[in-house]
């Protein structure tokens, strides 16, 4: 079965572009910034005023390995920066391009219009 060695780690967000480079260079094929579990993402409407909504002081650091780097060398890359210890887990590789056709429901406009998946 394809997949991905997923690892997740909690981040301060002043540290999250270090840490990302520094697995990128033990061969982290990609990595994401996402909210912390439980933290609900904050919007700004067009018609509020005042400041912003402030940010999360850390982020949910994901990163996605083809081969799964040894635990002293993940350490070693995050070491130093006082974080939590990372979190693995296997994610089975999707192909999101098609995925996403079988839960598309076709949308009829007219007679003549429909909005349908290929």
């Amino acid at each position: 079965m394809a997949g991905w060695h997923a690892l997740a780690v909690l981040v301060p967000r002043p540290l999250a572009r270090a840490v990302s480079d520094a697995l990128v260079a033990i061969g982290a094929t990609g990595t994401q910034e996402d909210l912390p579990p439980g933290v609900a993402p904050k919007f700004r409407q067009p018609w509020e005023r005042g400041p912003a909504p402030r940010a999360p002081r850390r982020v949910l650091l994901r990163a996605w390995f083809s081969v799964r780097p040894d635990t002293a060398v993940v350490h070693a890359a995050l070491d130093g920066r006082g974080l939590d210890e990372p979190r693995w887990t296997w994610q089975v590789e999707e192909d999101w391009a098609e995925d996403w056709k079988a839960n598309f429901t076709p949308l009829r406009i007219s007679d003549r219009l429909t909005i349908a998946a290929p």
